[in-house]
């Protein structure tokens, strides 16, 4: 168990951080960009007292698709972290109603953090995306929401606490990279060897040897119940016969 969760954090970060990599530079279409932007979710990561790389990084889809400019995307990720400080729901939900609100939808901001109805309204008919990231930056300003507050509150211990998270997570994830890169070269060459084998004919082989196997082990099981009666008697038998010489 010590050793499947020893894994899990080092080599398993490790190969989740990869894919979710992977689909991010798919997304941004440019390895450079998306290398930025990776860097860029990273130190936010470990400086924010309530954001975390993991969930930035499995709710970039819902940014990826409104903007690929890695500034933009830093600036709404604040957004995001102001809100999640502010109303204390998670990295996906504040993710969501950001995305939302962006796309022109104001129910999940008004609903699961608590914004002004008005206010969202009239963010959602500003044009571009943008403009919308100003909107929102300017409601949450008057609010109180600032990076200021952000800041005071990575200060707490809960706040400290996430940050220790973070960097403690991020450098067991990096410590399982070199492995967990072998380990795929290693999962690669065992399926170019199956590509290479004649599966149907082995399997089929291997099946019918074990057919038989199965064959032998139910026929002696009926001639045992067949003869059962007797061998039963006979050790009777032997074991009286037994007793009397003894």
């Amino acid at each position: 168990q010590g050793a499947a969760k020893a894994f899990d954090m080092t080599i398993g970060a490790a190969a989740r951080y990869e894919q979710n990599a992977m689909a991010i530079s798919g997304m941004i279409g440019d390895d450079k960009q998306a290398k930025k932007y990776l860097q860029m979710i990273e130190k936010a990561a470990i400086a924010s007292p309530v954001l975390n790389s993991t969930d930035m990084m499995s709710n970039s889809k819902a940014f990826l698709g409104l903007s690929k400019n890695i500034d933009e995307l830093k600036q709404v990720w604040g957004l995001v972290e102001r809100i999640q400080a502010f109303s204390g729901v998670d990295t996906q939900q504040a993710s969501f109603s950001t995305k939302e609100l962006m796309q022109g939808d104001y129910t999940s901001m008004y609903e699961a953090v608590g914004l002004d109805k008005k206010e969202l309204q009239k963010i959602t008919k500003m044009n571009g995306l943008s403009s919308k990231i100003t909107g929102l930056d300017k409601l949450l300003t008057k609010m109180g929401v600032t990076d200021e507050m952000v800041n005071k509150m990575g200060n707490t211990t809960k706040g400290l606490w996430s940050q220790l998270q973070e960097k403690s997570q991020t450098f067991f994830k990096n410590m399982g990279m070199e492995s967990n890169t072998k380990l795929g070269d290693f999962l690669r060459r065992m399926n170019k060897m199956f590509e290479g084998l004649d599966t149907k004919t082995i399997s089929d082989k291997l099946g019918g040897m074990l057919g038989k196997a199965t064959d032998k082990a139910i026929a002696l099981f009926d001639l045992f119940v067949k003869w059962r009666e007797p061998i039963a008697y006979a050790v009777g038998a032997i074991t009286a016969a037994l007793g009397a010489f003894a």
